[in-house]
């Protein structure tokens, strides 16, 4: 069983509608009549008021006729009764191997990497967390060198880490596979 596309969509478009009247019903709520009482701004407020629970109303009966939908629309239904275009595509087995052999090979990597950096670490057991860190990629093709920019941590501490780390991998002079750039990695503020 699977949820149908249809049903997703109207989902979708209910949560879209629900928000938009959350916010319409703030903005109608923040509209309050607290300046003297003069009948040309009693009229403006009464003016806007109105108009803001107009459309209020609007959206209400729009979000009840998309909730009438949707429940009048399956949830569920089997794979095989889908229409071929909403048909997701399965791995073939090969496929699922090589894709399965290419995370047990970054697995391997990174837990090479984490007990590296567990050597200069005081609490040993944020060592995976290190390597949640965003990086830009700089090609220089002039001088045959890709730069890998590690973005700053939080903490000074993970600092001084990944700054080990990155000394030990730099050290190792490494080319990247099916090209002739040296890695080169760096720490930037």
């Amino acid at each position: 069983m699977v949820v149908t596309p249809q049903y997703r969509e109207l989902d979708g478009e209910v949560r879209k509608q629900a928000a938009q009247l959350a916010r319409k019903r703030c903005e109608c709520d923040g509209i309050v009549l607290c300046d003297d009482i003069e009948p040309a701004k009693v009229t403006e407020y009464e003016a806007q008021k109105s108009a803001l629970q107009e459309e209020v109303l609007e959206m209400t009966g729009t979000l009840a006729d998309l909730k009438a939908c949707r429940k009048a629309t399956p949830r569920h239904v089997q794979f095989a009764d889908l229409p071929e275009e909403d048909r997701f595509k399965m791995l073939s087995m090969k496929g699922k191997y090589f894709i399965d052999t290419i995370k047990l090979i970054a697995y391997r990597a990174e837990t090479a990497m984490v007990n590296r950096v567990r050597q200069a670490m005081r609490r040993q057991d944020d060592a995976r967390s290190l390597y949640a860190t965003e990086a830009d990629i700089l090609p220089d093709h002039n001088v045959n060198k890709l730069t890998v920019r590690l973005h700053q941590p939080a903490n000074h501490c993970s600092s001084a880490t990944i700054l080990h780390l990155l000394e030990e991998l730099n050290a190792t002079r490494t080319t990247f596979p099916g090209t002739d750039l040296r890695l080169f990695y760096e720490l930037v503020s």
